[in-house]
């Protein structure tokens, strides 16, 4: 049995300070990182040598294989976003992908499209977190001693 749970990161690719950073302390509150195979589809997105802005549509097909092959999705909302929408409910009609949004500003928290789509929403990155990790204990099979 794979215990492994894969998690990918949504968010926009804004460079905002809150939207860079988020990941990494979503990831200093997440226990036992050998439990967790993170998926973050950003550093693929902000490959741009040249500078150009051009739209590559070949990051919408990898990212949508990479929620396909997800067990929780979580995604940052501090402000709206189409491509965070969008893998919000790519995830959601999968209907076995656990969707979890934090909302640091509260911005969104009572949204009705938002809400429908998500699992569960926050408002604190620790407390996703914590979340995912108390789902995660509960459902760890330890081998007979």
């Amino acid at each position: 049995m794979n215990t492994i749970k894969r998690i990918y990161l949504a968010g926009t690719v804004y460079k905002d300070e809150y939207d860079i950073n988020w990941k990494k302390e979503f990831l200093t509150y997440l226990g036992h990182s050998e439990r967790y195979y993170i998926i973050d589809p950003n550093p693929i997105r902000d490959h741009d040598p040249l500078n150009l802005k051009m739209i590559n549509f070949d990051v919408i097909g990898y990212d949508k294989r990479a929620i396909d092959n997800s067990d929780i999705v979580v995604a940052y909302v501090n402000k709206s976003s189409f491509g965070t929408a969008m893998e919000i409910l790519h995830a959601f009609n999968k209907h076995n992908i656990s969707i979890y949004v934090i909302n640091p500003n509260k911005k969104f928290r009572k949204d009705i499209w938002l809400n429908y789509h998500c699992s569960m929403m926050f408002h604190n990155i620790k407390d996703c977190a914590d979340q995912i990790n108390m789902i995660y204990e509960n459902i760890i099979i330890y081998p007979a001693q």
